[in-house]
């Protein structure tokens, strides 16, 4: 496992940190990554078939960085736990990330609160999500109502 949480690592080591392929666990929570950081993490994720956990919460990742993670997603088809939680991916960001996830079936938690992902980025997530029969977990911080149907989707599926 690699945890480099709250290391104040830039782009220059995040882009070091992450050619370390072959790890199954990557923790880079909370340290100040830019637009090429977010796209090194991205591209190398094509290299983790076997990953199993991936946290990368508190990054600041914006859209387009999720748009690059979500890409290199879909080649981790081991991944178990997927945490984005505080970024601002966004609805575009769900929505891509929705599509990768379907290739994730091995899933079993994903934490995407505090991401404005809104109603259509939920909804997509919800259908990306239904692909995942193993998913224990979800971690939103929708509406309730928003988060109830989800949780409804998602339980339909797994029926």
């Amino acid at each position: 496992m690699l945890d480099m949480s709250c290391n104040k690592i830039g782009d220059r080591g995040i882009k070091s940190l992450v050619d370390c392929i072959g790890l199954r666990k990557i923790k880079i929570d909370d340290n100040c990554i830019g637009i090429e950081s977010g796209k090194a993490i991205a591209e190398d994720l094509k290299f983790y078939n076997d990953l199993e956990k991936l946290e990368l919460s508190e990054l600041e990742i914006d859209c387009e960085i999720a748009i690059a993670i979500a890409e290199g997603l879909k080649c981790c088809t081991s991944l178990m736990v997927l945490n984005l939680k505080d970024n601002k991916i966004g609805s575009e960001g769900a929505k891509a990330l929705a599509a990768s996830l379907k290739s994730c079936c091995s899933l079993v938690e994903v934490k995407v609160h505090y991401n404005k992902i809104g109603d259509e980025g939920a909804a997509a997530l919800g259908e990306g999500l239904m692909h995942c029969a193993d998913l224990d977990k979800l971690t939103t911080a929708l509406e309730m109502t928003v988060q109830r149907a989800l949780l409804r989707v998602l339980s339909i599926a797994k029926a």
